[in-house]
């Protein structure tokens, strides 16, 4: 007899985000350290989110989430007074 060794690899993702208020004065480029200075503001309710989502197949390489070499990834999105994004990145 011989013996054989059957694998899957299967890759499943979550997403989660929060939507948070920072004060209009902070010009576009500078809201990245904003959100490194004031983390304690949202990480925890992300973090809730993220224990809670569902996972789903796959990369989740949408929706500006492309670091295809990366585990993990976190970015922001800047919306326009109409919502519609107007400007991000990734933190």
């Amino acid at each position: 007899m011989k013996k054989v060794i059957v694998r899957t690899r299967a890759v499943y993702h979550k997403i989660a985000s929060v939507e948070i208020n920072i004060p209009s004065h902070i010009d576009d480029d500078d809201v990245r350290d904003w959100l490194f200075e004031n983390e304690d503001f949202f990480i925890d309710e992300l973090d809730k989110k993220l224990s809670q989502a569902s996972f789903d197949y796959g990369r989740g390489l949408v929706d500006g989430m492309d670091d295809d070499s990366s585990d993990s990834e976190t970015r922001y999105d800047i919306l326009s007074t109409d919502g519609k994004i107007y400007y991000g990145g990734h933190c």
